[in-house]
C-alpha cells in the first residue's frame, strides 16, 4: 500500500509539472529540476518562426531608476533567464534586485527593495543567471541571492517574508569558515522538496592567484525557516572521505571545486547532482598532489542530507580521472 502511495505521489508531480509546460509556463530556470531545458509547446514552428516580430523590450534596470542615480554602473554581463509561474514572469534586474513582469505587455508589476534605502542599497548587487520558485498548496515563494544574503519573497508583492532567516534573509557569509571574508555567487538556486540548495563562488575566476582560498561549499536552507539543514564540502575536512586523496594535507588550504553550472535533481530518487569546477589554483596543481575529490567531478547528493552517493570525476590537474561509486 505505501509503494502504491509513493508512485500516485510521483505520477501526480510529473502531471502537474507537464501540465505547466503545456501552459507555456517555465517555473524552473532550465524547464525543470531535470535540466532538460525542454517544452512541449508548438505555436511557434519552422513554418511561422520567421513572421516573429519583437513585441516589447524589458531594459535590465528601469530608466527612471538610472536618471535618479547616474553615478550607478550596469554590468555588461547581464545574462538573467527569467521563469514564469501562473501568468507572471520573475527575473533578476541589472542591479540583481528580483522584478515581477506582465508577460503580456513587458510592465514592471513590482520591484525587490533592497536593504537600504538610496543610491548605496542599489549598488554592489550580485549578477544572477536566475530566480528559484516554491510552493506547496496556498503557500508560495520567490527565492533568490542579493549580495551575501538568499532572500524568500512574495510572488503577488516581492515583500521579503519576515519569518526566514533573520528578519527576512540569510546571510550566506556565515558558517563558511575564516578563509571566507566574504559570500558571493552567480548560480540559480535549486529548490527540492522544502529545500532551496546553493552553492558559492568565492573567487573572482577559476584561475586564482594563489594555491589557498576558501572552497565553494554547496548548502540546502529551509524554504520556510531559512534555516540550515545540511552542508556538503566539496573539499572534504578532516575526519571525512576524500581527504586522503589530497597530498600533504593540502585540503586544509586549497580552495574553490565552485559549482559554478547549474545543478539538476531527481526528484523521484531525491538525488541532487553538482558539477564541480577546479581547485585553487586550477592552473597549477603542484601545492596539491593527489585526486583532489571532488573537484572536477559530478558528486550525486542525497537532497535530505547532503550525504554523497556517488561521483564521477573528469579531471584533475593534481591526479587522474577516476569513478568512486558508495
Amino acid at each position: 500500500m505505501q509503494r502504491h502511495v509513493m508512485w500516485l505521489a510521483v505520477l501526480a508531480l510529473a502531471t502537474l509539472s507537464l501540465q505547466a509546460q503545456n501552459s507555456g509556463e517555465w517555473r524552473y530556470y532550465s524547464g525543470d529540476n531535470r535540466a532538460t531545458k525542454y517544452s512541449p509547446i508548438d505555436q511557434i514552428n519552422k513554418d511561422n518562426v520567421s513572421r516573429l516580430r519583437v513585441a516589447w523590450r524589458h531594459p535590465q534596470v528601469d530608466p527612471a531608476v538610472l536618471a535618479a542615480n547616474p553615478q550607478l554602473r550596469l554590468s555588461n554581463r547581464y545574462m538573467a533567464t527569467p521563469i514564469m509561474v501562473g501568468g507572471v514572469l520573475y527575473v533578476a534586474n541589472g542591479l540583481g534586485l528580483v522584478e515581477a513582469i506582465d508577460p503580456g505587455a513587458g510592465k514592471t508589476i513590482w520591484t525587490q527593495k533592497p536593504l537600504v534605502a538610496g543610491p548605496d542599497g542599489l549598488a554592489g548587487g550580485n549578477i544572477l543567471k536566475g530566480v528559484a520558485y516554491w510552493s506547496q498548496g496556498s503557500e508560495a515563494r520567490i527565492l533568490t541571492i542579493r549580495q551575501q544574503y538568499l532572500f524568500a519573497l512574495d510572488p503577488k508583492t516581492g515583500e521579503a517574508f519576515k519569518d526566514f532567516g533573520n528578519a527576512g534573509k540569510v546571510d550566506l557569509r556565515e558558517g563558511l569558515g575564516p578563509r571566507a571574508t566574504t559570500y558571493r555567487w552567480a548560480g540559480v538556486p535549486l529548490v527540492v522538496r522544502d529545500l532551496v540548495i546553493v552553492g558559492a563562488s568565492m573567487l573572482e575566476q577559476d584561475s586564482a592567484p594563489a594555491k589557498e582560498g576558501p572552497p565553494g561549499d554547496v548548502r540546502a536552507f529551509d524554504v520556510r525557516t531559512g534555516k540550515l539543514r545540511w552542508t556538503f564540502h566539496v573539499i572534504p575536512r578532516a575526519g571525512e572521505a576524500g581527504t586522503e586523496t589530497w597530498e600533504n594535507n593540502s585540503w586544509s588550504y586549497t580552495g574553490a571545486a565552485n559549482v559554478w553550472a547549474g545543478m539538476s535533481a531527481d526528484e523521484e530518487l531525491g538525488y541532487v547532482y553538482l558539477p564541480t569546477t577546479g581547485a585553487t589554483n586550477d592552473m597549477y596543481g603542484g601545492h596539491r598532489l593527489g585526486d583532489n575529490l571532488y573537484s572536477s567531478s559530478i558528486v550525486c547528493i542525497e537532497a535530505a542530507t547532503g550525504k554523497r552517493v556517488w561521483h564521477f570525476q573528469t579531471g584533475s590537474y593534481g591526479g587522474q580521472p577516476h569513478r568512486l561509486h558508495a
